[in-house]
């Protein structure tokens, strides 16, 4: 479970700046404290049944750090040590028309701190395979549409399907995911459930607590929300 809670400031110009915050796994962003806090800005407008969105996005995890020692293409340790912060800054642009919205993002950043350095110490969850020193992370891409309707009042369904592009390292870590729900408007608190998943390869795709527990990040998963906007 989480607990999620955001501040936004918009102008009647159009543009807006913005903060979101959420407690996360320590397993997949170690060393920190275990919060991700997010900090936006960009324009906004409207033409009608049009709408552009314009700005940018950074994901920070406070004292989260990979740390460790960095290998060559044969896993050998090289006697060099990393010791890499976790973030990640991009860029977007939105679209949307009516229920329909579509919205591209362009990593300025190494991926949430996937560099050669870290990634040659990485292996697949089998212990088999490894990453190795293919590059940097940065020019990670990832689009993504998304669809509301509202079928009955206060009721809406929406779905929305994605993929991500990281650069560098063929297709292995490259995905499409999904999420399909419904929600209702209790009076200005609204309930969700919706479901989630993606095609991650799953021998990329983990997190392991160190103790041989071994969780599948893209496996499909139900997520039940309640959203109240003050």
């Amino acid at each position: 479970p989480t607990i999620q809670g955001g501040v936004d400031f918009a102008s009647k110009s159009g543009f807006y700046v913005g903060n979101w915050n959420s407690n996360v796994s320590g397993n997949q962003y170690p060393n920190g404290s275990s919060i991700e806090m997010d900090f936006y800005g960009g324009w906004k407008g409207t033409f009608e049944d049009f709408g552009l969105d314009l700005g940018t996005y950074y994901y920070y995890y406070p004292g989260a750090k990979f740390v460790g020692e960095a290998r060559n293409a044969n896993g050998i340790p090289t006697g060099a040590m990393y010791d890499q912060s976790i973030y990640n800054w991009e860029l977007y642009i939105g679209a949307s028309w009516k229920f329909l919205s579509a919205k591209y993002y362009y990593s300025l950043s190494d991926y949430f701190g996937l560099t050669e350095a870290v990634t040659s110490n990485y292996s697949n969850k089998s212990g088999t395979a490894f990453l190795g020193t293919n590059g940097n992370t940065k020019g990670t891409q990832y689009l993504t549409a998304a669809a509301t309707f509202e079928v009955a009042p206060k009721w809406n369904v929406f779905g929305s399907v994605g993929y991500t592009w990281v650069p560098h390292y063929g297709s292995q870590l490259n995905y499409f995911d999904y999420k399909v729900g419904v929600s209702y408007d209790m009076d200005g608190w609204v309930v969700s459930l919706a479901g989630v998943g993606t095609d991650a390869d799953s021998e990329w795709w983990y997190a392991s607590n160190g103790a041989g527990t071994v969780r599948e990040l893209g496996k499909f998963n139900a997520v039940l929300s309640v959203t109240k906007t003050f």
